[in-house]
């Protein structure tokens, strides 16, 4: 679901998009007409978490969990090589946020409160990972 969200979104915002699935990249976009990226697509319906920091006192919130790595055993983080650009998607809000691979470095989780989820921020986080197209291994 989450690769048919991402890949309609954009195209919606003009950019040709294939769902392709291969080893780490799940849509191969291009921009400026010929320039591909590839973008590795993470899905996460919101899930409920609480907080014991303080003397065992159970306080809930809410999160976007999403596993930013790949393989098995011992998860190995994204980089470069693998994909430009993660998405990472809150199904139940159907909105998108996109991140270079780089800003994920290293890391095999990424937490995302809902409100990070807001209207617009699916175009706004594309747009900066356009920004540093010379970043992108393009």
């Amino acid at each position: 679901m989450g690769e048919l969200l991402t890949a309609f979104q954009l195209v919606k915002m003009g950019y040709p998009t294939e769902i392709v699935r291969l080893e780490k990249i799940d849509l191969l976009t291009l921009v400026g007409g010929r320039k591909p990226l590839r973008v590795q697509v993470k899905a996460s319906s919101c899930k409920r978490e609480y907080d014991t920091r303080k003397r065992g006192k159970r306080r809930p919130y809410s999160t976007y969990h999403f596993s930013v790595c790949s393989g098995g055993h011992p998860k190995q983080p994204l980089t470069k090589e693998d994909c430009d650009i993660v998405a990472l998607v809150a199904i139940d809000l159907e909105k998108i946020i996109f991140l270079r691979t780089k800003e994920l470095e290293g890391r095999v989780t990424k937490r995302i409160g809902p409100t990070k989820f807001y209207d617009g921020c699916t175009r706004t986080t594309w747009d900066n990972c356009l920004r540093y197209k010379s970043q992108l291994t393009v």
